[in-house]
């Protein structure tokens, strides 16, 4: 408050002034090479005239401070930053010159460029259409974030392979984001197999579909904990049945078309891998695709038995905009990577899109 009254144009570090983020790498923690444009595209996303310092850290990490990060990973920490609307900064350890960071030739290219260009990204705001709404890490138990993660994860992959502008909503921001207003700038919200909604984010999402919003809906997304349906609009009313056991899982899958006499199988067909949820419908919702329940598992010759038992794979409400997928259709693809898995869920984005997405991309 003592700088503010003395010099109100002073930004002062570690305050509500702007968000300090330092992107950094560290050893034992999975890689994820999306990791800085996550971070600055959510912190973005929730308040988009917030500057983001970005702060990118030269070397390795504090036990290993000595060796340099690799040039090609540091610059990626500062181009994410950069396409995202960040402000950059680079990290090292002492005095500049005591110790050689071959990776600092890197940052000097990327930051004189983002200094040269300054015109062309001051005050960039976020302008995508979708938004992709990431777990809260404390909201749940370690290993609950951590299927969850792996769904926020691959639904990014799905999006960002098939070039769709998208942002990261964090879903504790949403009831910030509705207020502010900036959340109806969004015409589809996909939910990454969250869980439960707090009342509030249950409200926002409320008056978000009333709006004109689109939803989609993966794994758990927005049942409570009783298994209950949070939204009224949503095409299902409650979970009936969990399957989450691997075992029970293996040889499920979701296809277009079902087997003949359960031997002729038809492409494309998608495995389905962490959970999947059996939800009570309501009379007007429409089903696509089929889920194929587990087979009898033998040798190769007896590779057959499927059928499909009337189960859609995944469920559009009456009006068609809102989508569930009652299983993890993005833990499937980050596990398994099979382009079948994303396309289900790119068809659905670009389906709900209609003429709403501004931006396309063949790259």
């Amino acid at each position: 408050q003592q700088i503010r009254a003395r010099r109100p144009d002073a930004c002062l570090l570690r305050s509500d002034d702007l968000v300090f983020f330092e992107a950094n790498n560290e050893v034992g923690r999975e890689l994820w090479h999306h990791h800085v444009n996550e971070m600055v595209s959510a912190f973005r996303a929730q308040r988009p005239h917030r500057p983001v310092l970005c702060h990118c850290v030269s070397f390795i990490d504090m036990p290993y401070r000595i060796a340099s990060e690799q040039p090609e990973h540091l610059a990626q920490h500062l181009i994410q930053g950069m396409s995202r609307g960040a402000n950059l900064s680079t990290y090292i350890m002492g005095v500049p010159g005591e110790i050689e960071y071959p990776s600092l030739n890197a940052a000097r290219e990327i930051t004189r460029f983002h200094r040269d260009n300054n015109e062309a990204y001051h005050g960039l705001v976020p302008a995508a259409d979708v938004g992709l709404v990431r777990p809260d890490r404390l909201a749940s138990s370690l290993a609950r974030f951590n299927e969850a993660n792996a769904e926020f994860r691959g639904l990014y992959l799905c999006l960002q392979e098939a070039h769709i502008p998208f942002d990261v909503v964090p879903v504790e921001g949403i009831p910030d984001m509705h207020e502010s207003g900036v959340l109806g700038r969004y015409s589809v919200l996909i939910l990454a197999d969250v869980g439960p909604l707090g009342a509030k984010a249950v409200s926002a999402l409320k008056r978000f579909i009333a709006e004109g919003g689109r939803l989609i809906l993966t794994g758990s997304s927005a049942f409570d904990a009783d298994g209950r349906a949070q939204l009224e609009a949503m095409p299902a009313r409650r979970i009936i049945e969990r399957t989450t056991d691997p075992h029970a899982l293996k040889s499920v899958y979701v296809t277009e078309r079902a087997p003949e006499q359960g031997r002729r199988y038809f492409s494309p067909i998608s495995p389905v891998f962490g959970a999947h949820y059996r939800v009570e419908v309501k009379p007007d919702v429409q089903g696509r695709l089929l889920f194929l329940p587990q087979a009898a598992y033998g040798p190769p010759e007896k590779s057959y038995g499927h059928a499909a038992d009337g189960t859609p794979g995944y469920y559009l409400d009456g009006p068609g905009a809102i989508a569930l997928i009652p299983w993890t259709v993005g833990r499937s693809y980050y596990e398994l990577g099979l382009t079948t898995s994303r396309d289900i869920v790119v068809d659905l984005v670009t389906g709900l899109l209609g003429d709403d997405q501004r931006v396309t991309a063949e790259l």
